[in-house]
């Protein structure tokens, strides 16, 4: 997110689960952007007042709920608000969208953002210390600040991540380090499998030769 935003797209627009793929080295891939203007010819997105998908609203900024239309690529505060929708996800590990403790259906959900404007506090995922390591709760809570210029950008969020569970980011090393050397290991079995089968051919191919020549 930190390079898209430094690059020309400026930001993501999009961002939502869906959109974050896995590939097979366990590396995220964003997805999902870049062609809703290509694809709908139009550069402003529209929330449809009949048949609107809701949980897909979740991962919407409030600024943009209020809206009829909002920039097709969104903002780069914008897509802070998704980030942060979706590291609650990850920590809490469920499947069930971040309001899965909030008692109303996604419409309702979805429809409580337009209504923070009259209360004090708007709706959000709950975060638990027991559960979310309370030096990640202040960060979080910055990165869905209902006041856009108050959201950190990335720059800001990965060093803090850092900082904050520097052991966290020792362990994913060490995890990715132990990752490589058993995959060296079961290399070098491949490679001296397959050399072992290559000789055993080759011995076979020199017996048959040596059988066809005249003596």
């Amino acid at each position: 997110m930190e390079y898209i935003h430094k690059s020309s797209l400026k930001s993501h627009g999009n961002l939502r689960p869906s959109t974050c793929l896995v590939d097979s080295r366990l590396q995220i891939k964003l997805s999902g952007f870049g062609l809703w203007e290509f694809k709908h010819g139009t550069k402003h997105r529209l929330i449809p007042l009949e048949n609107p998908k809701y949980e897909e609203m979740y991962y919407t900024a409030p600024e943009f709920l209020r809206e009829v239309y909002y920039p097709s690529n969104g903002t780069q505060k914008g897509d802070v608000f998704s980030f942060a929708i979706i590291m609650r996800e990850l920590i809490y590990s469920t499947e069930v969208g971040p309001y899965h403790d909030v008692h109303l259906e996604p419409k309702g959900n979805a429809c409580v953002v337009f209504l923070s404007i009259y209360h004090e506090e708007p709706l959000r995922p709950t975060l638990s210390v027991d559960i979310c390591d309370e030096r990640l709760i202040p960060l979080i809570k910055a990165c869905w600040s209902e006041n856009p210029d108050h959201r950190p950008p990335f720059a800001s969020i990965r060093r803090q991540l850092r900082d904050a569970c520097p052991e966290s980011h020792a362990n994913i090393l060490d995890n990715m380090v132990n990752k490589l050397e058993k995959y060296a290991n079961h290399l070098e079995e491949v490679v001296e499998e397959r050399t072992n089968q290559l000789t055993a051919e080759k011995s076979r191919a020199d017996k048959l030769l040596s059988s066809m020549l005249p003596k």
